[in-house]
């Protein structure tokens, strides 16, 4: 039997919730390598590019979380953001 489940996919409306976010682990580190890289005083251009639909507000809406501090996201990726945190 097939088990149901609600669709966390809303369309046209960004996911700004981390907890909500899934998958783009390699965009995510992407994001968190130029977030290492401006904080220790070597900006690094980022360009977040892909067809309508296919998250690319969602995934700036987490970078914009993790530079405010939130690390909820790549914590739960397992991805080393190289700075101790609390």
């Amino acid at each position: 039997m097939k088990s149901r489940y609600v669709d966390p996919f809303t369309p046209d409306i960004p996911v700004s919730d981390p907890t909500r976010f899934s998958g783009r682990k390699t965009q995510v580190e992407l994001v968190v390598d130029s977030l290492y890289q401006l904080k220790h005083g070597k900006p690094t251009s980022t360009i977040i590019t892909g067809d309508r639909g296919i998250g690319k507000s969602s995934l700036l809406n987490q970078a914009k979380e993790l530079a405010q501090g939130d690390n909820r996201l790549p914590l739960r990726l397992g991805i080393d953001l190289g700075v101790e945190f609390q």
